[in-house]
Parts: C-alpha cells; structure tokens; sequence
C-alpha cells in the first residue's frame, strides 16, 4: 500500500548514507568491508497494475541473471500446509465458501499477483483509479430499525440523510440484478446483485457515487428478494429502482407491484409500477407508484450497457469505495470501529469487500464482437451479476444525463431567444 513516490523519495535515499556502528572503529575491525544497505520488500501479492509488480520481475530477471544483490522468493500456502502450520480443510472451506474470491484467493494464499484477463473488456488501471470514495451507505439492520421504530420519535437511521430537498442536483438509485439460485450448490455463479448509487450533478453532467454494493449468495423467493429490494430503496430515501425483469426477473417485479408485507421489520411496502413501460404495468396489473425503470436485456441493450460502463469508468465519472485493505487499516484510527464487535466490523468493511469483488468480476469476463455488438460473459466460474447490476445502474443515470443537458440546452435557448 505504499506509495511509488514514497519508497523512491523518502525511502530509499536514507540508504545512500553507509551505517557506522560503533564496533567498527575498533582496531581489530579495521579495514574490514562493512556489509552494505539492503532493501528488503515482504508482502502478499497484488494487483500487476501496481509497480510493485514491476519491481518483482526486475529482481526476479536480475536474479535469474545471477546477480547475488537480488533474490526473490514466492511462498504460497502450500508450503505452510507442509509445515504443518496450516490446515488443509481450512483452505478448502475458503474455497467452497459463500461470495469466494478467486482473485482475493490468488494473492493471499497462491501468491500470484493478478492481472485482467486477455479477452477483457474493462481494464484493471482505470478502475482502480475510479476507488476514491472514503465514506459507503450503510443500512439498519432489522434489529436497529425495529428498536428504531419503537421510539416514540423515531430517528433517521440513513448515515447519508437528504431531508425533504429533493431535486436534479442529486438523483438516488437502488439497481438489481435478479438471481434465485445462489445457494444451490449445481449453480456456482448466479446470485442477486444490488448496486446503491448517488448521482451527484457537477455541471451538466451527473457524477455516479457506488455507495453500497450487496450481493445474495443464498437461494432466495421472488418475493424476498422483492422486499429487499423495498428495504433499501426506503432506507437509503431513493427515487428510483432499477430491474431487469427478463426471465425471473418478471416474478420479482410482479411481486413490487403489490403491497408487501415486511415480516421481519413489522411495515407493510405500497406497490410500485414501471416508470418507462406500460405494457408491462398492463400485464401485471400494476397500478402503484411508478419508480421502477425496469429494463429488458437483449443483445442490443447488453452492448450499449457495456460501452456505456466503459464511457463511464474512462471519464471517471465512476467513482468507487477504496480498497478493503485501505479501508481497514484508515478504520484502525477509529475508536467506534475499533471497540465494535466482529460481525459489527464486518458490516462498516462489507462496501469495500464488495467493491473489489466487484473489480476482480469486471477484469475477469472476457468480450466477443459479434455482429458489431459486444458481448460480456463469464469464464468458467466466474459471475458477472454485479457487472449486470453496476451497468443498469449506470445506464439509467445516463438517461437522467441526458434529460439534465437537453433541459440546460432549452434553458439556453430560451434566454438566446
């Protein structure tokens, strides 16, 4: 985590100056060749877009060259295996556990440094230069909103509160991405995907903020998934929901369109209907609030989503939570985090998690052309139900892009008039 800037200017000149100590000016020590500075790097492996990666081939190569000043050594959890100072089970466990990490895994146990795949279409460099944002959405828990709810002034429990001012200068977005299947142990790469985003104006354009990501890894009902989807859309005080009701997604927007019962909070959520569709409204007989865009993948739609993400993240109009390993050692200077018990840790780390989850998915699906139109798809099991997530999103906030600069440009007119 440390900085290039910082090791080449700071760090490394302090070796410039050769040590003293004390015995060597003693008769017998003299004309004796003191042993030179060294630099010594320990660490787990990262990213390859982080120069640490170059500096690893160079010692490596210099080595290999027979240079003695360099030597490097990879120690994968393999060798801790042997010595007895790991359980194999235990690193079975990891791999067979709920929202596993491929990427994570590599660097911490295989101590391979990672790369984006060949055939990617979103590149590692870029999105890490998108993980800026210090602060995430953090929602009640249903014992918090219950407790919450029993006071006889309720609080806000929303840590990103916007009042009653409500205007285009900020848009709020809750995408989903619908999978049922997550826990079935036949289905290793299909779970639900939410995405929380704030759309923040700066001009005539809307910078988009990925406050909260969650991913649900179980098997799970249309109509739960439904709930959830209520649940943080009223907690983070959002306009808009945005789902793709291709396929199963049509279950869990029919569910929407009715008044759902919250068993585990006690409320009941009023129905919701499509913003952009009436057709699907007719269908499902929906007749609620109209604050779902719901979307419907086709080729066309998968490659304008996928251009679009790319236009975004390139702009850097994208802007992501910081990695997880940032996170965690800037929360070590915070007292409340630091007295919070584990499952409590986990909540305020959960964003960060998710986020480079959501990094090491992206640099993982790989792309074909295919009748001049792009196509995403996953490798292997890999997932890309955040990428589907994130695009949605992100393709509906370009829509309100849209509706925002056509209305500057009327504006423009009108006083050129």
């Amino acid at each position: 985590m440390v900085k290039k800037e910082i090791v080449d200017k700071v760090l490394t000149p302090m070796l410039n100056v050769a040590r003293q100590p004390g015995f060597s000016t003693r008769p017998e020590y003299q004309g004796r060749k003191l042993e030179a500075n060294k630099e010594i790097y320990i660490s787990s492996a990262w990213y390859k877009s982080h120069w640490i990666w170059d500096a690893f081939k160079k010692y490596t190569k210099n080595m290999i060259k027979g240079n003695r000043d360099y030597f490097v050594a990879t120690l994968p959890y393999q060798l801790s295996v042997f010595h007895g100072l790991l359980d194999q089970r235990r690193v079975d466990n990891e791999k067979t556990s709920e929202g596993f990490d491929k990427a994570g895994f590599d660097m911490e146990y295989e101590a391979l440094f990672v790369g984006e795949n060949d055939k990617a279409y979103f590149k590692l460099k870029p999105l890490n230069k998108c993980r800026t944002l210090t602060r995430t959405f953090r929602p009640p828990t249903n014992e918090e909103f219950i407790e919450n709810e029993a006071l006889s002034k309720p609080k806000n429990l929303s840590n990103f509160p916007r009042g009653n001012h409500r205007d285009k200068d900020e848009y709020r977005l809750v995408a989903l991405d619908v999978a049922l299947m997550g826990g079935n142990k036949n289905v290793k790469n299909d779970t639900s995907a939410f995405t929380v985003m704030r759309l923040i104006r700066d001009g005539d354009h809307y910078r988009r903020q990925i406050v909260y990501l969650e991913s649900v890894t179980k098997s799970i009902s249309s109509q739960d998934l439904a709930v959830r989807l209520k649940q943080l859309y009223y907690d983070f005080e959002a306009d808009y929901a945005v789902v793709d009701i291709n396929g199963i997604g049509q279950g869990v927007f029919d569910a929407c369109a009715t008044v759902l019962e919250d068993k585990e909070r006690g409320v009941e959520y009023p129905a919701w209907a499509s913003l952009n569709d009436e057709a699907v409204n007719e269908r499902s007989k929906a007749n609620g609030l109209k604050c779902i865009y719901t979307v419907k993948a086709n080729a066309k739609f998968n490659n304008d989503i996928a251009v679009a993400l790319q236009a975004s993240i390139q702009s850097g109009k994208l802007e992501l939570p910081i990695n997880d390993i940032e996170k965690r050692e800037e929360l070590q200077e915070n007292k409340v985090y630091r007295r919070s018990s584990p499952e409590e840790q986990v909540r305020w780390l959960y964003p960060y998690v998710q986020t480079t989850a959501l990094v090491n998915e992206l640099v993982n699906l790989e792309y074909t052309v295919r009748e001049g139109g792009i196509k995403i798809q996953e490798v292997g099991t890999t997932t890309k139900d955040r990428y589907s997530s994130l695009a949605y999103c992100n393709f509906y906030a370009d829509e309100l892009e849209r509706d925002l600069k056509m209305e500057d440009s009327n504006i423009k007119d009108f006083f050129l008039f």
